[in-house]
């Protein structure tokens, strides 16, 4: 399974569209539910814990072209602020599940989140 590095500033948070394929062909992700659990060490509690966003604003995942398998990842400042950590620079590691209608489950990608906490943080 291939990780994406994402690098980010804490104050500025993170908001990404990507796209679902499979066998280079876009999968229509209608219905579907993400789940996506971001921790700093393995075998410890989520860090930050993101599934369907409610809206646009809120943390988490939701659809944007479901039909074309496009869908949106947001961590808002506040709660990459809210992760404990003095280091001024951490990492999360996590992977994103999707849930089809039929409850089967897959494992999408693997994430890695390069965190910069900002000047005074």
């Amino acid at each position: 399974m291939e990780t994406r590095i994402i690098s980010v500033r804490e104050e500025a948070g993170f908001e990404g569209s990507f796209a679902l394929f499979y066998n280079n062909v876009r999968v229509d992700i209608t219905g579907w539910s993400f789940a996506l659990e971001l921790r700093r060490q393995a075998g410890t509690a989520a860090d930050i814990d993101l599934g369907d966003a409610a809206d646009v604003t809120a943390d988490g995942m939701w659809p944007i072209d479901a039909a074309d398998g496009e869908y949106s990842i947001r961590i808002a400042p506040a709660t990459l602020a809210g992760v404990a950590d003095t280091t001024g620079d951490f990492t999360l590691h996590g992977v994103l599940y999707a849930t089809e209608p039929a409850d089967t489950v897959h494992a999408i990608e693997a994430y890695q989140f390069n965190v910069e906490k900002g000047p005074g943080a």
